[in-house]
């Protein structure tokens, strides 16, 4: 039984079509898709829509067509489409709606609107069936729900998951449906994405300071990849341009630190070198350093922990082929995206395999590397093979 039958039923009344006033809103665009991933149930937001505007970005240019955030300030940005959140009232979002070609949603408000107006949807259901809550009025030909498949659990009707069930939904299906429905050909039924790493939908710039920073970098966050090369006087010059996390295995110069400790946000530190001890750590200490303590080396951790009694040190186990879901679809031609990259000498690396071997990013080298260290960040990429 839909929600709004339940409620009719309970209260003893009868349903009946709501009056829909909407307000003008200027855009500076024509022709528009808007895009809602916002809900005060996290298990609702989409975790992907970046990769679903990615994926859909160039055919909705080809025809015309942009793409137009909505929503309240507080959702995640969308990076390639144009940015309303916080910026309507209800009426106005209502205006927008209405004027968009399709809407891209989650089971929210706009979903609902869209509907009411007609308005061709694709919609994304996960912590509840999809029949309780889909958009009660609409045009079921152009609508399309898409429910998490949940691993074949029944839905949580939970405000928090983990994993959360509405990340399941491939982007590529939300991609392809969402074309289908504005009648744009394209070729994405021959892309088959089998993994998509439970980091895939951030973005992360990690930095080996061998090299000073450029405009590109300017207030930005980063972090410095201390462990796998670079020197103090780089260091120095990033941290006038950037906020820092730092990842090193050996003692920074406490001066150095007192120096950065501004644009410092946290030390990860990585241990086994002699020159980290327990007075260097009391130091960072002093300081107000927030900073972690890390080990790889499972034999030596109830050493380091008995050593650092008074702080957490924790275990790092890297990302490897095995723990990928679907390893058999795995070939040699096998490609892969990543939200997470390197830099080195000014270069811009996808692994840091890639930067070992001196690799830059290109269209020519995303694919799949038979190597630790590649694999190693497969918890950012999304791996796909090619019909």
């Amino acid at each position: 039984m839909h929600i709004i039958e339940q409620y009719a039923l309970s209260c003893g009344l009868k349903i009946g079509e709501p009056h829909i006033e909407p307000l003008f809103f200027p855009l500076p665009m024509e022709k528009f898709i808007t895009i809602h991933n916002g809900s005060k149930f996290d298990s609702r937001n989409y975790d992907y829509f970046n990769e679903v505007a990615s994926i859909i970005s160039p055919f909705l240019k080809s025809a015309g067509i942009s793409i137009v955030q909505v929503g309240v300030a507080e959702d995640p940005l969308i990076p390639l489409a144009y940015d309303v959140r916080g910026k309507t009232s209800l009426k106005q979002l209502a205006y927008l709606i209405s004027k968009s070609v399709l809407l891209l949603g989650i089971d929210s408000f706009p979903l609902h609107l869209a509907g009411f107006f007609k308005i061709p949807f694709v919609g994304l259901y996960s912590n509840m069936y999809k029949e309780h809550s889909v958009p009660y009025w609409r045009d079921e030909s152009n609508s399309v729900l898409l429910e998490s498949h949940r691993n074949g659990l029944k839905p949580s009707y939970s405000s928090k998951e983990d994993p959360k069930t509405i990340n399941m939904i491939n982007p590529d299906t939300i991609s392809c449906r969402a074309l289908d429905l504005l009648g744009i050909n394209h070729n994405l039924d021959s892309v088959d994405s089998f993994h998509f790493g439970d980091k895939f939908h951030t973005t992360e710039i990690e930095v080996i300071p061998n090299f000073p920073p450029n405009v590109h970098f300017l207030h930005s966050n980063v972090t410095l990849r201390m462990d796998l090369g670079g020197g103090v006087e780089n260091l120095l010059r990033w941290a006038s341009a950037c906020e820092l996390n730092i990842v090193t295995d050996k003692a920074l110069d406490i001066n150095c630190v007192r120096q950065i400790l501004p644009k410092l946000r946290r030390v990860t530190i990585l241990l086994g070198d002699s020159s980290i001890d327990l007075d260097y750590i009391k130091s960072l200490e002093m300081l107000g350093v927030d900073f972690l303590l890390q080990t790889t080396d499972e034999e030596m951790l109830s050493a380091y922990r008995v050593e650092f009694f008074d702080w957490r040190v924790s275990l790092i186990n890297d990302f490897s082929k095995n723990c990928i879901d679907n390893a058999a679809k795995i070939c040699e031609d096998t490609f892969f995206k990543t939200s997470k990259v390197i830099f080195s000498n000014g270069d811009k690396y996808a692994s840091e395999y890639h930067e070992k071997e001196n690799i830059p990013i290109s269209p020519d080298n995303m694919r799949i590397v038979e190597d630790d260290l590649f694999w190693k960040w497969a918890n950012y990429y999304k791996l796909y093979n090619v019909a």
